[in-house]
């Protein structure tokens, strides 16, 4: 979960902002506050990563703790310093004991405080879903609650989810598939920017209900709303606020002592309370990095949303909720779940192909180096990214978290590249391309457009501008995706449909339909669907390029008396409609030009849409209006004038015909993306 001014220009401008935080003389990450299990304490903690031929464990033997400590510092000291990040917190859990648990950088800056991995709170985002979903599973345990309930059951009237003309009802483990159907909204509302606009779950889930797009349980497109539906039927089940179940339920069983779903504010009534002032002291700052310095950021509140992921919380904490999860849900004598409910935690519930993920009950299924899996899941803030990876074949689990934008690099490869250090110890190749492939290059190539979208309103028409891929099909057989992050390359993998990444171990898959077509392809937590031309950013953007061109031109030659005048009423009407046309369709591409150039700067927790995207949008709706004036009345000034010479020469007609067609065209692919809806 990230905000939407973050969502939007990582879309639009992929890895092209400097991100990170802000301090007068910024130390290097290796500032670090260690606090490290005793067996690791005397490695080295300026140790670079392993040299090339360090030897590789087997299977069941347990990384020793002074060579992971020093491989885990120079990955940390090289990512920190290359992608520029404040801090980190990591902690590593194997056998059901913490074998690495460690701070590296700074908590804040004013004063300075470094990060205590016992002390300092980290928000972890969505990581926070899969405690959602171990309360989930205590109730299915306890009777209360079935897998295959649809949630209308456990809902008032007033939540409850229309069927909007599909057949099948939504269930509580299509929410845990994140495949209830339904389009994903979250502009200017997921996060907001004071405690002010923190409302109650059960009234932002009536006031932001997205619209269903599909049949529950065929496609996994991530849903934020579904874990606030999650969290609401838990609630209200239990009879208290989601926060003091999960207090109750979870953090207090478990003595994760410095964790929390709550948010600092002051009290207020319908609101749940808020953080303790002892945890509240303990937070870390989230920062970016801009001005060459770190830079603090302003907080994220999520109470309105808390099941899907406010919590915060330390490294410390953390290594007791793995150590449960690889003891079946046991720790320390105290039972979270029993062995059933752990099996299903590491089982999918959708039946997808090799290396897709198919949400084991809530978790993310991760394919890493040698074949092993991953149990776990990410988590994003506006500053904090956060990965947890369990792995039962190693009794393995390793959390990171770290505080400054563009953290997610860092923290998401941190267990693959453990695992493959450790237990795999392969350098990374490059597969070669299948030439055959490019003879069946037209089943794959096309644009492909993302399912965890806005499907209306200029939330849509924003989503749409960078939430297009595009396939395509090398003579050397390899087949590129690109849109939304840098291009890779795949190669087929065996089974139709199925490529392996060129270089690493992720595979792509794609639906076929029954003539061997791809139509879809599955990415960790969402969908690309195919599409047609008119989602093509290059169509957009040449239409309205040409647009600027046509509509400068009509007003230099107005200005310059040199535009075709007639002496029919309705021609000259229409012409001056086209002007007008013209020239809301420069203001309207002028604004949003201008809204890119702030984007960076802006409030992405602020309400959406924006004043500038809201004018731009009117001011295309008003150009579309006048087009549509301009169009009929060349129509009516025409039939005026047939037969006689009256009125505009052939080549005025052809020009004002031309022009009025594109604009036409301009406003019919703006529209369908969802511009025109300035309202929305």
């Amino acid at each position: 979960m990230i905000g939407y001014k973050s969502f939007f220009f990582g879309l639009l401008l992929t890895g092209a902002v400097a991100i990170g935080a802000q301090v007068a003389t910024a130390p290097a990450p290796a500032n670090e506050a260690a606090a490290t299990v005793p067996a690791a304490a005397d490695s080295p903690a300026s140790a670079d990563a392993a040299p090339a031929n360090a030897q590789t464990l087997a299977r069941g033997t347990p990384i020793p703790p002074a060579e992971l400590e020093a491989f885990v510092d120079g990955y940390l000291r090289r990512a920190m310093a290359n992608e520029h990040i404040a801090g980190a917190t990591v902690s590593i859990v194997q056998n059901d004991r913490t074998v690495l648990l460690k701070g590296y950088g700074l908590a804040g800056i004013d004063p300075v405080r470094p990060v205590d991995p016992r002390k300092t709170l980290f928000r972890i985002g969505s990581l926070s879903k899969t405690m959602t979903w171990t309360l989930i599973m205590r109730e299915v345990e306890k009777g209360r609650l079935k897998l295959i309930d649809p949630i209308n059951q456990h809902l008032p009237p007033e939540l409850q989810i229309p069927d909007q003309g599909f057949k099948n009802p939504i269930r509580i483990v299509d929410l845990m598939a994140h495949a209830p159907g339904m389009e994903d909204v979250s502009a200017g509302h997921l996060f907001v920017d004071t405690p002010e606009r923190i409302i109650p779950p059960a009234q932002y889930l009536a006031k932001h209900r997205p619209d269903r797009v599909r049949e529950p349980g065929l496609i996994s497109s991530y849903s934020n709303y579904g874990l606030v539906l999650a969290g609401e039927i838990l609630a209200r089940l239990n009879g208290v606020d989601f926060e003091t179940l999960a207090d109750r339920d979870i953090f207090g069983p478990l003595k994760m002592t410095h964790s929390t779903f709550r948010e600092p504010y002051e009290p207020r009534q319908g609101i749940p309370q808020p953080m303790p002032k002892a945890l509240a002291d303990e937070r870390s700052s989230g920062f970016r990095w801009k001005g060459g310095r770190f830079e603090p950021t302003t907080y994220d509140y999520i109470t309105q949303v808390a099941a899907a992921g406010s919590i915060s919380t330390t490294a410390e904490d953390m290594t007791r909720y793995m150590r449960m999860h690889l003891r079946n849900g046991t720790l320390d004598g105290v039972s979270m779940f029993g062995p059933q409910t752990a099996q299903l935690f590491r089982t999918p519930i959708m039946n997808v192909p090799e290396g897709s993920n198919g949400w084991a009950h809530g978790m993310i299924v991760n394919t890493l180096p040698g074949g092993f899996k991953g149990y776990g899941h990410g988590g994003g803030t506006s500053s904090f990214f956060t990965y947890m990876d369990l792995i039962p074949d190693l009794d393995l689990g390793i959390f990171i978290s770290t505080n400054t934008q563009g953290g997610f690099g860092v923290a998401v490869p941190l267990s693959a590249a453990i695992v493959n250090r450790f237990y795999v110890g392969e350098a990374p190749m490059q597969r070669p391309g299948d030439k055959a492939l490019a003879a069946r290059a037209a089943d794959y190539e096309g644009l492909y457009v993302n399912t965890r979208r806005a499907y209306s309103g200029l939330e849509g028409f924003m989503g749409l501008l960078g939430g297009v891929s595009k396939v395509s099909v090398t003579p050397e057989g390899y087949l590129i995706t690109s849109g939304g992050g840098s291009p890779r390359a795949w190669v087929p993998a065996g089974k139709p449909g199925q490529f392996r990444a060129a270089v690493g171990d992720d595979y792509l898959n794609f639906g076929l339909d029954d003539k061997g077509k791809a139509k879809i392809y599955y990415q960790l937590a969402s969908g690309f669907e195919r599409s047609g031309p008119l989602m093509n950013p290059s169509l957009l953007t040449n239409l309205a390029i040409l647009t600027l061109i046509t509509s400068f031109g009509l007003w230099v030659a107005f200005l310059a008396r040199r535009a075709t005048t007639s002496p029919v009423v309705a021609q000259r009407r229409s012409h001056h409609a086209l002007l007008a046309a013209g020239a809301f369709w420069l203001i309207a591409m002028g604004l949003f030009f201008l809204l890119l150039s702030l984007l960076p700067d802006m409030n992405d927790k602020a309400p959406f849409p924006p004043t500038l995207l809201m004018l731009s949008s009117l001011s295309a709706l008003l150009a579309t209006i006048a087009t549509i004036a301009a169009l009929v009345l060349m129509i009516i000034g025409l039939r005026r004038t047939a037969g006689d010479r009256a009125g505009w020469t052939t080549w005025a007609v052809v020009r004002h015909a031309l022009a009025i067609l594109l604009f036409l065209a301009l406003a019919f692919v703006v529209g369908m993306r969802g511009g025109l809806l300035p309202w929305m």
